[in-house]
Order: structure tokens, then C-alpha cells, then sequence
């Protein structure tokens, strides 16, 4: 889906396809509170880089985690891609003008656990990420970096957490990524990891080569999305 950064591939006209032909099913879904994260993707030396935030050390929820740019939708936001945007702009000092959105997935609806999650795909130029002068907010952001999405299918494997959520059948896995970049060492996890290899695995259009089982009922992303990332992954 995801196969060259240019507007005018193939690979982009058709994730734009097929996001117009989800909106209705997201639109449905993320109606009332609700947040959206942005899922930058940069082209780097012929791959993709995906961006991610470590959060402050001194926030109250999830503090020192690993996520995408993102927060609660505002009433003033237009549209989910404008909070997605926004608050990658407040959290990094990415600027909207920099940015293209390619596609909207359906939000992710976690059970019993948080707010539906909307992931809005966008790119930015060759190169940007490591060349831009983004000014990240203290108060939000303790670190900024990227690494190539490929890491997220890699054969290395990351470690695997199971659990078991009452509700839920069957077991389900999460797992977790020790990533580097410039030498600094993070955990990508949870909720954050799981996008990331969906993304992944649609993006690069192959399955992961370490066991993967979706997290069926306890995660719902939209049924259009499932099916493709099942068919990626012969599930």
C-alpha cells in the first residue's frame, strides 16, 4: 500500500482509495470522545522511518512511553486528520505545512480501556526527519526519534507479552520492541506496537516473520482493515 514516499505513486493514490472508501466506517466509529495519533513516515536512505515521542517522565498517564504524536480531539478540530495534526505540531514543532495525510484507518476501539484511537497516516519529505528542526515540548515530549518501520516485521522478533482480558477469546499477544537510534535505546509497546506493525504490514506488504496472532476482540480497528492485514499475514 505504502510503497514509494511521491504523491503521484501508485502505492499512495491507492492507500487514498481505500482510506476515502473507509470513511464511513470511521467516521461512525470515532463519534464523541475521542483522540487520534499521527503516524509520520519518512523516506530515509531508500526505506521508510516511522516517528515516534517518549513521552515526559513527568505526565500523569503513561509516563516515559513510547507513542505517536497525537491527543484528544478538540471541538474547535475539524476533522480527525486536524487533531492528529495539531497535536503533533504542539507536542514536536512539526509544522502542518510540512505534512501530507495519505490515510485515515478506521479507530481503534480497546476494550474497557481508553478512548477510541484514530490513526491518520501522512508523509513528509526524503530525509525530514533527520534534517528538520523540530522543537519538542518539555512538558510533553522527553525525546523524539525514528527508526525504519521495517523493524516492526524484523526477524530479529521482538519480545512477546501475553495476556488474557476478561471477555476476550482467545489469549491474545502484545509485544515489544527494543529499538535503537543515535544510540539511544527505546521500548516500543502495548497499543503503539501493535499500529506499528499493522502499519508495517500493510505499508510493506508482507507479514511479519515472528509469530503474530491480532488481538481479535479486545482490539477493534475495523473490519476492512482486519481482513487485509489477515490476507498480508495468511490469518
Amino acid at each position: 500500500w505504502i510503497a514509494v514516499v511521491s504523491t503521484q505513486s501508485t502505492g499512495v493514490r491507492n492507500l487514498k482509495s481505500i482510506s476515502e472508501d473507509l470513511s464511513a466506517e470511521y467516521d461512525k466509529s470515532c463519534t464523541g470522545k475521542s483522540a487520534a495519533v499521527l503516524v509520520v513516515l519518512c523516506e530515509i536512505d531508500g526505506q521508510y522511518h516511522v516517528f515516534l515521542n517518549k513521552r515526559s517522565e513527568t505526565l500523569r498517564n503513561h509516563p516515559g512511553q513510547v507513542c505517536f504524536p497525537g491527543g484528544m480531539r478538540e471541538r474547535t478540530d475539524r476533522s480527525v486528520s486536524e487533531t492528529a495534526i495539531r497535536e503533533c505540531e504542539e507536542e514536536t514543532g512539526l509544522k502542518r505545512d510540512v505534512v501530507e495525510v495519505v490515510a485515515i484507518l478506521p479507530c481503534l476501539k480497546v476494550y474497557n480501556k481508553g478512548l477510541p484511537l484514530t490513526p491518520v497516516i501522512a508523509t513528509v519529505p526524503p530525509n525530514t526527519l533527520n534534517t528538520y528542526n523540530f522543537t519538542p515540548n518539555p512538558d510533553e515530549v522527553a525525546d523524539i526519534f525514528h527508526v525504519p518501520l521495517s523493524t516492526f516485521l524484523s526477524d530479529t522478533g521482538p519480545d512477546l507479552d501475553s495476556y488474557e482480558v476478561e471477555h476476550t477469546t482467545p489469549q491474545f499477544d502484545m509485544h515489544h520492541f527494543h529499538v535503537l537510534c543515535s544510540e539511544r535505546r527505546f521500548d516500543v509497546r502495548g497499543m503503539t506496537a501493535h499500529i506499528c506493525v499493522v502499519i508495517a504490514a500493510l505499508g510493506l506488504g508482507r507479514s511479519p516473520s515472528f509469530p503474530y496472532r491480532l488481538p481479535g476482540e479486545y482490539c477493534v480497528m475495523g473490519e476492512a482493515v482486519r481482513e487485509r492485514v489477515q490476507q498480508i499475514m495468511g490469518q
